[in-house]
């Protein structure tokens, strides 16, 4: 068997609004997880402080997909809202198709973000941004790199 190592990529401000909707209705035993009586842009702000309460608690997913040197460490990278390449990625290394369904749907909330509070999220999470729209301006997918006269196509530096 050959691994190959992915991971699913989001939105960053999908991923903390989902994050928001889901802690509106956070266990009532975890009340430090809930964002209930907090609004959309201080959850926003929160996340971005450097020692984020409990309730802001979404770490970077570039930390998270990258190395100390900004090197991608999956060998693709799948945009969450283009699930299909996923599907199909899955489907081909496992011959069986793979279906999805959804759980934990967060209830609906107010979620409409201040302009100034997306400029101070984006500046904050700069590298996290910059990947998110290489990789959809991959239109969803980022395979692994090719090795070409010893460089890598894309496994250089990120930013």
């Amino acid at each position: 068997m050959n691994p190959k190592p992915f991971a699913i990529m989001r939105d960053h401000i999908d991923q903390i609004t989902n994050w928001y909707r889901y802690s509106q209705n956070v266990d009532e035993a975890y009340p430090e997880r809930s964002s209930t009586g907090i609004s959309f842009d201080e959850c926003f702000l929160a996340v971005i402080e450097d020692e984020p309460p409990a309730l802001a608690a979404v770490d970077s997913q570039f930390n998270f997909l990258t190395s100390n040197r900004k090197k991608l460490l999956v060998s693709h990278l799948f945009a969450y809202e283009k699930i299909e390449f996923l599907h199909t990625f899955l489907s081909e290394n496992f011959s069986e198709k793979f279906v999805f369904e959804q759980k934990n749907v967060s209830r609906d909330a107010y979620t409409t973000l201040a302009p100034d509070v997306e400029i101070f999220l984006c500046a904050a999470r700069e590298n996290e941004f910059l990947l998110y729209y290489r990789l959809m301006a991959s239109d969803g997918y980022l395979p692994p790199p090719r090795l070409r006269r010893g460089i890598f196509t894309w496994g250089a530096q990120l930013n």
